[in-house]
């Protein structure tokens, strides 16, 4: 057995797309970006002792936290308020220009965020969209 190869990845440098056409991009907002999985396993047993998974489908959602900004019209914040409840790509490209960058793309239902928070603070929201289908990883244009 051989050890293998790893080529780590991060948030930094990479480019994060929402929306169709010329959509703009909001790397300059996003502190943080995860695409998570979910899937809920049960088990039958049977009289006979055999025990049986039964395992569901993953169904993914995507989590992001950005700096608020209610002041420029384009801003992560004002487009997830005006388009709550839309279906769009979400293009996240790690590392673009490197060597074997990937983008990984997934269909996601947009939700508003959070507007406020604590005193004397950088404010930021986190949201969670829920994604449709299966996130697609290929290597970057």
């Amino acid at each position: 057995m051989s050890a293998v190869a790893v080529t780590p990845i991060a948030l930094n440098g990479g480019t994060i797309k929402i929306g169709t056409g010329s959509a703009n991009t909001y790397e300059q907002a996003v502190s943080s970006l995860t695409f998570t999985p979910s899937q809920s396993v049960s088990f039958v047993k049977a009289m006979s002792g055999n025990v049986y998974p039964f395992i569901t489908a993953s169904t993914w959602e995507v989590a992001i936290t950005a700096a608020q900004d209610l002041v420029t019209a384009t801003s992560l914040q004002n487009y997830l308020l005006a388009n709550a409840g839309t279906s769009v790509p979400l293009v996240w490209t790690a590392a673009p220009g490197g060597t074997g960058a990937k983008t990984v793309t997934q269909t996601v239902v947009l939700v508003p965020a959070q507007i406020g928070g604590a005193m004397d603070k950088n404010l930021e929201f986190t949201v969670t969209l829920a994604g449709t289908g299966t996130p697609v990883i290929a290597t970057a244009p």
